[in-house]
């Protein structure tokens, strides 16, 4: 809540071995994977268990407070010893979750986007086709964008916003300059409009919501449980596939 530490990003992908991770010693983010690259909650009870491991290790006790996500598994609590979760109302992520309060976007997802925008515009002006950006390339950009440009004044104000404590700070003077549209993520996306690559009604706020409708996780019916269940020894891919 302070935002002093940060835990590693969770990314998801399709494959457990994609190509681009071949030369790869170590990733700068926690990997799982599966087929349709969706949240699952045996992913994310995994992902809590080792987080109270770590935090045993630490000789910390620490709360985790999700939303109502149906893959946030709701029957983890007892099998923890040193993280106790805790869940939001219904409908009130909007509210209420800390990350939804400008981290995600006005923060995480500029400086991701300033930093992929960047590499489209050098292509165009060298005449090439829009470049492929491979999932080594994205953990790569993710990890930078959450570990340098996130700060802990963000994650902060961010907590506050959404309630979990009454700040002191005065809000003009702790204001985050990338609280205020980034002018050098604006200026490349002219240079995008030049190139005719944008067309000119698109801004670049509907650009960085693109996906905020994107489906990340399914609610599953009785028989869709049946045949994971059946399923359970075969879900692992081993694909050789460059996940995009």
């Amino acid at each position: 809540m302070t935002g002093h530490q940060k835990l590693k990003p969770l990314v998801i992908g399709r494959s457990k071995n994609p190509r681009c991770f071949k030369d790869a010693k170590s990733l700068e983010v926690d990997y799982d994977f599966i087929k349709k690259s969706w949240m699952k909650s045996e992913i994310c009870e995994k992902w809590v268990q080792k987080l109270d491991k770590r935090m045993i290790e630490e000789c910390r006790k620490i709360a985790l407070v999700f939303d109502n996500c149906p893959t946030h598994p709701k029957e983890i609590s007892p099998k923890l010893k040193n993280d106790t979760v805790l869940y939001f109302p219904p409908n009130t992520t909007s509210k209420l979750e800390s990350m939804d309060q400008g981290v995600i976007k006005k923060k995480f997802k500029i400086h991701y986007c300033k930093r992929i925008v960047p590499k489209v515009i050098t292509a165009l002006e060298n005449n090439q086709s829009m470049p492929k950006i491979n999932l080594w390339e994205s953990i790569s950009e993710i990890s930078k964008a959450w570990n340098y440009d996130v700060t802990y004044r963000t994650i902060r104000k961010s907590f506050a916003k959404a309630g979990f404590f009454v700040s002191n700070e005065n809000s003009a003077s702790t204001e985050d300059e990338d609280d205020i549209p980034s002018e050098e993520l604006q200026k490349m996306w002219l240079q995008l409009r030049e190139k005719e690559e944008i067309n000119d009604d698109v801004l670049i706020d509907d650009f960085l919501s693109l996906d905020s409708e994107a489906e990340t996780s399914e609610t599953l019916t009785e028989l869709d449980i049946v045949d994971s269940v059946k399923n359970k020894n075969n879900t692992a891919m081993n694909c050789d596939d460059d996940d995009g």
